[in-house]
């Protein structure tokens, strides 16, 4: 039996929705305000297709994890198609220590992977994380939310996600930094504090 919600006994839910977390950049508050409705819009839900021609995609994308090499698909967004997009497997706890059996993988998806300088919407690297470990399915959307009232920090809000046409569940979107895009701070660090690891504590 296929497996993609999380065994969580307060995490029960008949209706499928996928809250994708993208982070396609360090956004400040202001810039934020000048960009609306956009793709991190939270009055809008939006849903990402993907479509893939090989049989065995499943298995490549598992193949494929740890070379993080992407495999092509075709993705639609607001009834545009994106061709020849690149889709990967992504995280680390919250793809090798999911629940047996689960398929509620996080995603990454860069649109000029194969087509040069193809975005949607203005990004180019798409994150889609699977809330590991939060029942709640909301607390990335809302700890960046609280965070941008007072720092840059990225913009996330929700997507569902279908995969060849089945729908697949409720991802969080945060935004991946992306230097050229309109409004985002470009090659900022983030240093941790002595004693914290570094590997968590700086964004590149």
């Amino acid at each position: 039996m296929t497996v993609r919600m999380f065994t969580y006994p307060s995490f029960q839910s008949s209706v499928a929705i996928v809250g994708l977390v993208i982070f396609t950049g360090l956004v400040p508050l202001q810039a934020a305000g000048a960009q609306t409705p956009d793709f991190y819009d939270l009055d809008t839900v939006r849903t990402i297709y993907l479509t893939f021609n090989q049989s065995n995609w499943w298995q490549l994308l598992e193949q494929n994890y740890r070379s993080a090499t992407d495999i092509e698909a075709d993705m639609t967004v607001d009834s545009t198609v994106y061709p020849r997009v690149g889709v990967r497997f992504r995280g680390n706890t919250s793809y090798t220590q999911l629940p047996s059996g689960c398929q509620k993988k996080g995603f990454n998806i860069t649109t000029d992977a194969f087509v040069p300088d193809q975005e949607v919407l203005g990004y180019h690297s798409l994150n889609l994380n699977n809330g590991f470990h939060d029942p709640t399915f909301m607390r990335e959307v809302i700890m960046y939310q609280i965070c941008r009232r007072y720092m840059s920090a990225p913009k996330a809000n929700f997507v569902k996600l279908y995969l060849n046409n089945e729908y697949w569940d409720l991802h969080q979107r945060p935004a991946a930094q992306q230097g050229h895009d309109a409004g985002l701070v470009r090659h900022q660090r983030w240093k941790s504090v002595p004693g914290i690891s570094e590997q968590r504590g700086v964004v590149q």
